[in-house]
């Protein structure tokens, strides 16, 4: 299940919002986060049992905020605050919102009118934001051929995961993080910080305003 979130998590984050090309290296490090980043989200999910649609946008803000620094646009602008409100707290927001809501719909494993607006709108923000929205973004154009390529990866790999998790029976209390759970996923995030800080890809100010 964490696999599973961590896909769509990925889908929304790289694919829906075009990340690539990333280096090799890039890609298994921003994979291992978002692996992390789901092990946090659905421990919180099961510790303060989200069931609403307010539970989700909370959830889906934590993810904004940390994915806007362990994924930083590499293009964005570095104009705080308007970069922290547009990005952390808009569009990331916006696709973890719809990821965890097509993540719960895919369990339910039937369609749904969540799963269909859902998805629905996923498609929206892809094709408005694949094809280099806003503007004001020096961002690379993205050729409409890779697009459908990733995007076809992508969605293969979350049926094969949804099609692993059908077969296994898994308790809520089995997704929250162990002592052990909680350092790994922190070592993780803490690296991936300290590589961006590294690179000023993020800064102090970023860092300190999203805490």
């Amino acid at each position: 299940m964490r696999l599973l979130l961590a896909a769509l998590l990925l889908f929304g984050g790289e694919i829906i919002q075009p990340q690539f090309p990333r280096a090799q290296l890039d890609w298994l490090a921003v994979a291992v986060g978002y692996i992390a980043l789901s092990a946090i989200l659905l421990d919180l999910m099961v510790c303060f049992r989200v069931r609403s649609t307010f539970g989700l946008l909370a959830l889906a803000g934590v993810y904004g905020l940390a994915a806007g620094l362990l994924f930083p646009l590499e293009t964005a602008p570095d104009t705080l605050p308007l970069t922290l409100v547009l990005r952390a707290l808009g569009m990331n927001t916006l696709v973890g919102l719809l990821m965890l809501a097509l993540f719960l719909a895919l369990l339910r494993g039937r369609v749904t009118p969540t799963l269909i607006a859902a998805s629905a709108l996923a498609g929206l923000a892809w094709g408005v934001l694949g094809r280099g929205f806003p503007a004001d973004i020096a961002r690379i154009d993205t050729s409409l051929p890779t697009l459908l390529i990733y995007a076809l990866a992508g969605m293969s790999l979350i049926a094969v995961l949804r099609a692993w998790v059908g077969r296994s029976s898994v308790s809520s209390g089995e997704l929250r993080l162990s002592i052990r759970g909680w350092l790994v996923v922190g070592i993780v995030v803490a690296a991936l910080l300290i590589a961006r800080l590294a690179n000023d890809q993020v800064d102090m100010s970023s860092l300190l305003m999203s805490a």
